[in-house]
């Protein structure tokens, strides 16, 4: 372990930098996602190893595939999944996935027994390659694929249509579920599926196969005279799913209670649960104002509560229902569009908490990803110079004449507890955004999407770290990066013998700042230790004489002698005077003393993260 005698200051200094090449301090990695043309992500999923999956669809000739890739030559527009290490620096597998015509990939879900890519969206190929026999009047419409995680294999393929494709997947033990929209005449359905529900040959559809795609186990439509899609499908533990869209149909089927009934605007967004054998809902409500509003995402709760996202253009009354306290209620004067986080109650009955985000300018939500304290972090684009950001945040910015936008809004939505601008300078030839993010953990998440900018941040040695195509083609980014709650986020558990040892700032962490110190309390009195510091966090801990280290010891943390006072209090300074903002590094007390004699002569108290603001 590094010696108290170097200078601590230095070292988080010397990380800061080599976080960032010229850009990208303070994310964790960043990376280019392209080839010689248009190369556009759709979705993102983490696998039980930490890889990061994405799927869309690109139209370069040199996409660039792994060896032993299932398909490696792009016929046309194809869609591809990707997989690449937890930090960002190495492509694992790449493949392609289509025919002779156009094929995009829109969602992704991993299956949670053999980490599989299971794999939707739309073809247009007439031989798309399929492994099973296509459902329903034609093999047009959705393609639902299952990739392994080297990529080497196609487990399954299988079509189904008409329909405009498969804008949503969910995988659980007991079988794969898939929404869409645009379906037509001939599209596949079984009896008594979503009885009821569906009122035209352009109906969002929510479809149900077996784990291996060889049985249609159910098939029903929802909507009204008009036409609805359905983006994104969310499943509880009983096997019902949240499903949300947006429709045009004035008699859109709700339920009584319903949050809102009646149309109020020319399009409205719509959240409903369906029940475990998709024989019908338990609940289905509309959500808007007086103009055009949509669903784009939804996930859901412990609880069974659902959280939607999307966008808003009602400006005049009736406005998108908003929630007392909420961080903003009305769309700005001017503004095109907003977007909205809106939290519904279990029964569907009730909006516990809905806000409009960003700024004044024309913004839009893509995705969102929960945390186990109920906030959400939510991505999009916006074209506000006067979104608000936090301490801490990356960009505060607008640089350009779009950014992706990137925001982790409190559980009652009445404030952000992390929120930046993600972007390059830009060009006419529009903007950067983000289309989705998962979570790497309750304090970082992935997120990808796509740039127009040339300069998009990335980090050094992230998998490409340069744009390949030329400046009018559409590239891809993905990008990890803090979105923690505060400047400072606990983990793990102090050692048995202290177990009331606890880690903490005397203060804020703002770069530069000379007097910051770290703290202990419930230390054993009068002890002697050490607060370590280093970049990176151990978990389970690694037992020690006694002791769980909780923080990275590779490479060596930095060891900063520390003395219990009488009351087991004990403060280290740590100068952040050559550190900048962004910078993240954990810390933890590691004490000697005979009363943590349990196991050892070490006792250890509990770990911080911490980000430099």
């Amino acid at each position: 372990m590094h010696s108290s005698g170097l200078t601590l200051g230095v070292l988080l200094a010397a990380h800061a930098v080599a976080q960032s090449p010229a850009t990208g301090a303070g994310l964790t990695w960043s990376s280019w996602f392209d080839a010689s043309s248009n190369d556009t992500i759709e979705d993102i999923a983490v696998d039980s190893q930490g890889h990061v999956v994405i799927v869309g669809y690109t139209q370069s000739n040199d996409f660039p595939t792994t060896p032993g890739a299932w398909q490696t030559v792009n016929r046309s527009v194809d869609a591809f999944v990707v997989r690449l290490t937890a930090d960002g620096t190495t492509l694992i597998s790449a493949t392609l996935l289509g025919g002779a015509g156009i094929d995009r990939a829109h969602a992704v879900a991993i299956d949670p027994d053999t980490d599989d890519a299971i794999v939707v969206g739309f073809t247009q190929s007439n031989d798309f390659p399929a492994t099973l026999p296509p459902i329903g009047a034609t093999n047009l419409g959705t393609f639902v694929a299952a990739i392994s995680p080297d990529g080497t294999a196609r487990q399954f393929g299988l079509v189904f249509g008409p329909s405009s494709g498969g804008r949503g997947v969910a995988v659980d033990s007991t079988g794969i579920f898939v929404v869409g929209g645009g379906q037509q005449s001939g599209f596949p359905t079984t009896a008594g599926a979503f009885a009821g529900l569906g009122g035209s040959a352009d109906d969002a559809y929510v479809v149900k196969l077996s784990r291996d795609a060889s049985q249609l186990l159910f098939a029903g439509m929802i909507g009204g005279v008009s036409s609805e899609a359905c983006e994104a499908i969310a499943l509880l533990p009983d096997g019902s799913g949240i499903i949300c869209g947006k429709t045009s149909s004035d008699d859109f089927p709700t339920t009584t209670g319903a949050i809102q009934s009646a149309p109020l605007g020319n399009r409205d967004a719509w959240v409903a649960r369906f029940q475990a054998d998709g024989s019908g809902v338990q609940y289905a409500t509309r959500l808007g104002g007086g103009a055009d509003d949509g669903a784009s995402a939804v996930a859901v709760d412990a609880r069974g509560r659902a959280t939607v996202v999307g966008f808003t253009r009602s400006q005049a009354v009736p406005a998108f229902p908003t929630t007392p306290g909420a961080l903003r209620r009305t769309i700005g004067s001017g503004n095109q569009a907003d977007g909205f986080v809106a939290r519904l109650s279990v029964d569907g009955t009730a909006l516990l908490a809905s806000t409009l985000l960003l700024g004044s300018g024309d913004d839009e939500l893509f995705d969102l990803a929960l945390h186990a304290d109920g906030s959400t972090t939510v991505v999009g684009r916006t074209r506000a110079p006067d979104q608000p950001t936090t301490p801490g945040a990356y960009q505060v910015a607008l640089v350009a004449q779009q950014a992706a936008f990137v925001a982790r809004v409190s559980a009652d939505a009445s404030s952000l507890t992390y929120a930046t601008y993600l972007s390059g300078t830009g060009f006419g030839f529009g903007g950067d955004a983000a289309k989705c993010v998962h979570l790497a953990s309750e304090s970082e998440a992935v997120v990808a999407g796509v740039a127009r900018s040339l300069d998009f941040p990335v980090t050094a040695g992230a998998w490409q770290t340069t744009r390949v195509s030329q400046a009018s083609a559409i590239a891809s980014f993905v990008t990890r990066l803090p979105v923690a709650t505060a400047w400072a986020e606990r983990y793990g558990e102090p050692s048995r013998a202290c177990s009331a040892a606890r880690a903490d700032l005397a203060g804020a962490p703002d770069a530069g700042d000379t007097t910051f110190a770290l703290h202990c309390e419930s230390a054993p009195q009068s002890a002697s230790g050490a607060a370590f510091v280093t970049f990176g966090r151990q978990v389970p801990g690694f037992p020690i004489l006694g002791a769980s280290v909780l923080v990275a010891l590779a490479p060596p943390p930095f060891a900063l002698p520390s003395m219990a006072d009488a009351n087991g209090a004990a403060t280290v300074p740590l100068s952040l005077g050559q550190v900048v903002a962004g910078t993240r590094f954990t810390t933890q007390f590691v004490w000697l003393d005979a009363s943590c004699s349990a196991g050892g002569p070490l006792g250890s108290s509990d770990a911080l993260e911490v980000f430099v603001r």
